[in-house]
């Protein structure tokens, strides 16, 4: 499944959004994503993709892009 796909499930499974997600969406400013709804989110990319994301890591996590290319890069690593 493509990395955007699969993050784009993920978030409208955990937070409450009528519109659709792009890859140019802001987590806090047009998604209205918080502190818990980010910790609830990266449990579930990490059971989805096997990999392991730290806090330090969490803090670049601006847009769905950010996401997208961390998953991607870290993704590579474990292949």
């Amino acid at each position: 499944m493509e990395t955007f796909s699969a993050v784009k499930e993920i978030i409208e499974r955990n937070v409450n959004c009528d519109a659709e997600i792009k890859l140019s969406d802001r987590l806090v400013e047009d998604l209205h994503i918080d502190s818990l709804d980010v910790m609830l989110i990266v449990n579930e990319f990490e059971d989805e993709f096997h990999i392991s994301i730290d806090g330090k890591e969490l803090k670049e996590f601006k847009t769905v892009q950010d996401i997208v290319n961390k998953l991607d890069e870290k993704i590579a690593l474990t292949i």
